[in-house]
């Protein structure tokens, strides 16, 4: 069987308020999802959520993600960085 091509991050961008843009989030009941930066492997990338006031990260695998808790600190970072990158790169 032929592995496909890796998948294609989503466009990233920061709306006219600053905020992230949707092809960079995505909510699922009361978990909020986000992808970060472009680090990552053959199937996908980094990414961090929030579920019911607990923080995760994973990078997706052969067999999906494998969610794991990490301090909101940590969270937070991630997506700050996230926000930065986004704004440098509307910047130009």
């Amino acid at each position: 069987m032929q592995k496909s091509a890796r998948k294609k991050p989503p466009a990233r961008g920061v709306d006219s308020t600053g905020s992230i843009g949707y092809s960079t989030l995505r909510c699922r009941g009361l978990k909020t999802e986000m992808e970060i930066g472009t680090i990552g492997n053959y199937y996908g990338g980094l990414s961090v959520k929030e579920s019911y006031g607990s923080y995760y990260w994973s990078i997706e695998n052969h067999d999906g993600d494998n969610w794991e808790e990490i301090p909101k600190y940590l969270y937070d970072s991630l997506i700050q960085f996230q926000s930065d990158l986004n704004s440098s790169e509307t910047r130009g």
